[in-house]
């Protein structure tokens, strides 16, 4: 009996392998529970990408807003959030904090429903860009997000921030929020893992993971670049549960560790 042997095509992802994410933090609104930090120092707040993993907790899924990263400056600056609204992924920011008037706000048809799946999000901001769509770029799963859709509350599908606008995160003068509004509210109810922020980088969903050849499943791989100025880029992976402290180290070599909360 002869046996053929199909060989495997080694692709460079393949060759890398995918990374296994040891462990996520679990996040519960009803405990009030969130990350914060405070940059020492003032970071490009034109030019970044933030990159991780959300499982929805039941809670989660049903609460009409919950908030995953937000910042806000105190004066003449916009605020920064990027929400689950009615199961729609929103980033979104007014002008002053205040107002009703969006430097930016997007909307994704595509919606978060079920609790059982895990999600990779990447959101990639270049206010720089002369093409305006090329300022904010999503990702799902692999996948760039092109459809908005206008939320319940009116706000705008499709608002990109004008060519050389400032965001509130980056800046030393705004805490980093991490599972909360910034004003103390709207908390998230579930699970984020591998949590990276590169500063001064628009980068794409294939920093983060590539798709399986085998399974067409869209895996988790080590991000291996730079994370741009060494007071702000961090990546935390909570791996390192031997204390509440520990489990919040960042792992980027840049010492932004963050601050937990309830």
């Amino acid at each position: 009996m002869t046996r053929t042997f199909l060989p495997h095509v080694i692709t460079d992802d393949s060759a890398l392998g995918g990374s296994v994410i040891e462990k996520s933090l679990r996040f519960s609104k009803y405990d009030n529970a969130y990350l914060s930090r405070t940059p020492s120092a003032q970071g490009d707040r034109r030019v970044f990408t933030l990159s991780w993993w959300m499982k929805l907790g039941q809670a989660g899924v049903k609460t009409p807003t919950t908030t995953i990263f937000s910042a806000q400056r105190s004066t003449l600056n916009p605020d920064f959030q990027i929400n689950l609204y009615e199961h729609a992924l929103i980033i979104m920011g007014n002008k002053d904090g205040n107002s009703s008037s969006y430097m930016m706000s997007l909307v994704t048809e595509q919606v978060f429903r079920d609790p059982n799946s895990w999600y990779h999000c990447v959101v990639a901001f270049n206010t720089n860009e002369g093409t305006s769509s090329n300022r904010i770029k999503i990702y799902v799963n692999g996948s760039q997000v092109t459809n908005f859709a206008a939320g319940s509350t009116g706000l705008s599908h499709n608002t990109y921030p004008s060519s050389g606008d400032q965001t509130s995160w980056g800046t030393n003068e705004a805490t980093q929020n991490i599972g909360r509004r910034y004003d103390g509210d709207k908390y998230f109810d579930g699970y984020l893992a591998e949590i990276n922020y590169v500063d001064g980088s628009q980068l794409d969903a294939s920093s983060f993971g590539y798709t399986e050849f085998q399974t067409g499943i869209w895996r988790p791989k080590r991000y291996t670049g730079g994370y741009g100025d060494v007071n702000n880029g961090f990546y935390i992976d909570f791996s390192d549960n031997s204390s509440i402290t520990n489990m919040m180290l960042d792992k980027s070599g840049n010492g932004n560790n963050l601050s937990p909360d309830n």
